[in-house]
Formats: C-alpha cells, sequence, structure tokens
C-alpha cells in the first residue's frame, strides 16, 4: 500500500517523528516512528516484503504506533512537540538544543551557541 506524506513533525525530546499520511483511498493516519530518515510533505511511502520504500528507495523505519487523523490531535502534537523546526515561519538558531535528542536535526536549523 502507498501512503503520502502530507505534514510531518519532528519531536526533540523523544528524538521521534510523527507525520500525517494519506492513502489513495483518502484514509488519513498520524503515523509515530523512528528513523534516521524525516519523512517530508509530498514523499510517498509503500510497503514490500523488504521493508518500508521512500520515494523508490529503502530505508529504516520503526513505527511505533498510528492512530487516525484528526486536525485537533495534529494541532496537539504541534504544540506539544516544542521543535522550532515544526513551525513554518521560523527563522534562525535553535534554542532547544540542550534537550534535543537528534543527533543532526532534522530542518537543518543551527544550534544555538551559548555564549
Amino acid at each position: 500500500m502507498e501512503w503520502k506524506i502530507i505534514d510531518s513533525l519532528a519531536s526533540p525530546g523523544t528524538g521521534t517523528f510523527f507525520a500525517a499520511v494519506c492513502s489513495p483511498r483518502n484514509l488519513k493516519l498520524i503515523m509515530w516512528y523512528r528513523s534516521d530518515f524525516f519523512l517530508r510533505s509530498g514523499h510517498c511511502i509503500s510497503t514490500s516484503n523488504i521493508g518500508f520504500v521512500i520515494n523508490d528507495r529503502l530505508k529504516e523505519i520503526n513505527i511505533i504506533h498510528a492512530f487516525p487523523f484528526s486536525t485537533e490531535l495534529w494541532a496537539n502534537f504541534i504544540k506539544t512537540t516544542s521543535c522550532p523546526g515544526n513551525s513554518p515561519n521560523f527563522k534562525g538558531s535553535c534554542l532547544n538544543s540542550s534537550s534535543c535528542q537528534f543527533k543532526e536535526c532534522p530542518y537543518k536549523i543551527k544550534k544555538h551557541l551559548a555564549s
């Protein structure tokens, strides 16, 4: 089955991600996962007998849980993930670097260096 990523969020406190996904039949889910690959809007994910394929490339993804999509639940994830990159209007460096579990920022934001 193929799913299209419609939105995604990073959760720096847990080092995990959330992706809002949609099937060709308009079934929408929120997928909570761990990976070294950040799914972005427009990516396509499909299952195969050897794993997950993202945009025609085999990738390792550990799906922790999947939830039925709701606008309210997604908005709550946005409010509680506390990652500045999850905001489309964010510009600058990350002030949350001390509590961030990611080795490398999924948004490629520079960490703020304390002076």
